[in-house]
């Protein structure tokens, strides 16, 4: 009798701990609070990287406007699946971060069916280095979403992102892994219409964007929701929009600055404080 009954608590205690994991692992789904430990280190370069020129020299060619079903009736809240969140570490690629790992990896992973890991996530550094070459300070939206339309992004296996150099170029074999995570195009998003935000993100769509960060973003802290301006304004920084909240009038967003800032590399960003503070538009692959 005894161990009938402990047979019976350990099975009731196995089949809780299978569904807490199931109920937040899929897609749509917003993850609990996270109790994480990991802390950023104290010279934390909090890097960003984010210029509105194009510096590639190429015409990347007429850029039509999202248009998405925004009449259709939206969930409250929709958190899309994404890749665990990068570290650009001391380099100015928050663009290439945000362009090929975020939306490249995502594309990847729902076009292809690839799982997330070094051999499906794509490298930014493939179109950061081809950007830079050498000079590795800031790049724009543009020319990442150009080359990750017109050659792809190696993955991060066959090109790893180091950050303390950007001036190796892609080889032959490198071209050929990228080839087929070409995107098939993208387009502009208006950042200043909640509705159309939300509607690019029920179609599947995270939204690269840029915005001016402050003290008070670099250093968020639990519940991590930025909605006001906190300190010292930054530079540009480009990041994904991956979900939205309307019980938290938020959207939560994928950063690169590794999984220990604020909550495992991700945040809130309140919606009228985003869309008041975006920079230019937002864009979408097609």
């Amino acid at each position: 009798m005894r161990i009938t009954t402990y047979t019976v608590i350990l099975a009731g205690l196995l089949i809780g701990i299978i569904s807490c994991r199931k109920e937040y692992s899929s897609e749509g789904k917003i993850p609990p609070q996270n109790n994480k430990q990991d802390t950023l280190p104290v010279n934390y370069p909090f890097s960003t990287g984010l210029c509105d020129a194009v510096t590639l020299g190429i015409d990347p060619g007429t850029i039509s406007n999202f248009s998405g079903d925004t009449s259709a009736t939206m969930p409250d809240s929709l958190l899309l699946d994404m890749p665990e969140s990068g570290d650009q570490g001391s380099q100015g690629s928050c663009a290439a971060w945000a362009v090929v790992y975020g939306l490249g990896s995502y594309y990847q992973h729902e076009s292809a069916g690839k799982a997330y890991s070094d051999t499906g996530n794509l490298s930014p550094a493939f179109t950061y280095n081809q950007i830079a070459k050498g000079n590795c300070g800031c790049t724009s939206l543009i020319d990442n979403l150009y080359l990750l339309r017109e050659e792809g992004a190696a993955s991060l296996a066959r090109m790893t992102y180091d950050p303390s150099e950007c001036s190796v170029q892609p080889d032959s074999l490198q071209f050929l892994n990228a080839s087929g995570s070409r995107i098939p195009g993208f387009e502009k998003v208006d950042m200043t219409s909640l509705r159309t935000i939300k509607a690019a993100l029920v179609a599947h769509r995270p939204v690269v964007f840029a915005t001016t960060i402050d003290d008070g973003f670099k250093k968020l802290s639990a519940p991590y929701i930025w909605s006001s301006s906190q300190g010292a304004e930054g530079e540009g920084h480009a990041m994904v929009i991956i979900g939205y909240d309307d019980n938290l009038s938020a959207f939560r967003i994928l950063n690169s600055w590794s999984r220990a800032w604020a909550d495992q590399g991700q945040a809130w960003i309140g919606y009228e404080f985003l869309m008041s503070n975006a920079q230019g538009n937002g864009f979408v692959f097609e």
